[in-house]
Parts: structure tokens; C-alpha cells; sequence
């Protein structure tokens, strides 16, 4: 875990890596943490980490805004002594892939899309109802953020977003995720990437109670079109056979 003291180490050094190269801007500087806090240098990419929103979440900050500002030649308008952190932010990047078949991808046409929102929530995507996800580009179909005055209360708040996300022509990856908020070596702060295949099966849950919610619904269905018959019979005994014929037509489409 980044300990404040930690924190105060690697943003030096992360700035030393665009001085060296004589580079302007905003870009991001990945290291590598081992389990002694000891940190090596991983990568410099000359550009707005995919994952600035959770960054914008605890700062205030419009990194976008400011990326533009340097790119015309005005001055940065902070200092790092005004970055002050508030709260804790998740991100959860939303695939459109099938987990329950190893993640193989999944492509198509979203047919319903239902985002949710709510105080804290960020939602970052361009698909829409009727886009079609191709197996050409990424999978990334959404980035779902949030923020929380603590950890704690954002993986609650992750939690209630990722069951309320709609995604229907497309299988997405919100099971996993939805697992990986309820881990208790998540919730700890614990958790490591490289124990993700150890540590998660993700199996298809067995509803059972959805036969019983079939079989009403079929019944209620048959019930409804067996009154809306014997009505129109009654009806049609009064009527000429003109109209009763068009009634049928009508109840036939």
C-alpha cells in the first residue's frame, strides 16, 4: 500500500524523468513497488493516464484542461504545495467481455444501456444504445469512478454502481468486479494484481427462483390472452361478423 511517506518519495522522482528528457507537459510515470516499499522505475508515457479521472476525483483538478493550457504555451497555474488529496476515488473499467467463458470477448450491438449515477459517481464512455462493439479495437466500453469520503465508503458506493449497470446485446465483465468489491483482500487494501487468476473463479450463478418467475410469467400470459378471447367471443355474439373478424385480426398482431 502507498503510504504518505512513500507517496513523498515517488513524486520526485517522478518528476526527474520528464526533466531529464526536457519534457513539457503532462505524462505519466509507472513504477514498480515490491512488498519492502522499495520502488524501481517502470515506463514514462508522454500523455493523460487512462486513469486520471480517479486522480481528478480526490484533487479537484482538470487535468484535461490543464494538458490543453501547457500544450498552448500558458503557465501551469498550480503548485504542487496546492495539491491537496480529499477522499478516496475507484475506478472499474467496464469490458465487453465474457468472464464466466475466460474472458473471451464479446461483441455486438448494445440493445439497452441504463448508466447510473448518483452523488460521487463518474461515468466516462462513448457507447450508446445501437453502438456496435467490434472485435477490432479495445474492449473498453466504460470507465465507472467513484469517490467516497474513505475507502470504506467508496467500495460501498462502487458496489451499488456496478449492480445497477445495464448492459444488454454485449456480456461485460461487471461479475468480476462485482466479486472483486466483495473480497475481503480488496477491502483491506491487500490485494495484488498477480493473485487474480489464483484467487477468482468466477462461476455462473444458478438462479433457480428465474424457472418459477418463467412459469408465473407464462401463465399470466395465457390467462390474460384466454380473457381477452372470451371477451371478444361475448363481444362478437352482439356484433355483426364483420366486426368480430376484425377484432381477431387485431388481437392476432
Amino acid at each position: 500500500m502507498v503510504t504518505p511517506e512513500l507517496r513523498a518519495q515517488l513524486g520526485p522522482a517522478a518528476c526527474q524523468v520528464p526533466r531529464q528528457i526536457g519534457y513539457v507537459g503532462i505524462g505519466t510515470v509507472e513504477f514498480l513497488l515490491d512488498h519492502s516499499g522499495k520502488f524501481d522505475f517502470l515506463h514514462f508515457a508522454p500523455r493523460l493516464w487512462v486513469g486520471h479521472p480517479v486522480v481528478e476525483m480526490v484533487t479537484g483538478l482538470d487535468l484535461v484542461k490543464e494538458q490543453i493550457r501547457v500544450a498552448s504555451g500558458r503557465r501551469l497555474r498550480y503548485q504542487q504545495a496546492d495539491i491537496v488529496l480529499r477522499g478516496h476515488a475507484i475506478s472499474c473499467r467496464i469490458h465487453a467481455e465474457d468472464p464466466y467463458a475466460g474472458f473471451a470477448p464479446s461483441v455486438g450491438q448494445i440493445t439497452r444501456l441504463m448508466e447510473p449515477g448518483g452523488m460521487g459517481t463518474r461515468i466516462e464512455t462513448g457507447v450508446y444504445e445501437g453502438f456496435e462493439v467490434s472485435h477490432y479495437y479495445d474492449p473498453l466500453i466504460a470507465k465507472a469512478v467513484v469517490w467516497g469520503e474513505g475507502r470504506g465508503e467508496a467500495i460501498m458506493r462502487m458496489r451499488r454502481v456496478l449492480s445497477e449497470y445495464r448492459i444488454v446485446g454485449v456480456k461485460t465483465n461487471i461479475p468480476f468486479l462485482e466479486q472483486i468489491m466483495n473480497r475481503t483482500s480488496f477491502i483491506g487494501g491487500q490485494f495484488e494484481a498477480s493473485q487474480e487468476e489464483a484467487y477468482f473463479s468466477v462461476v455462473r450463478p444458478v438462479r433457480e427462483d428465474l424457472f418459477k418467475v418463467s412459469a408465473i410469467a407464462a401463465a399470466l400470459l395465457a390467462h390474460q390472452n384466454r380473457t381477452r378471447a372470451i371477451a371478444a367471443f361475448n363481444l362478437g355474439r352482439r356484433s355483426s361478423p364483420w366486426k368480430v373478424a376484425g377484432r381477431w385480426e387485431e388481437m392476432g398482431e
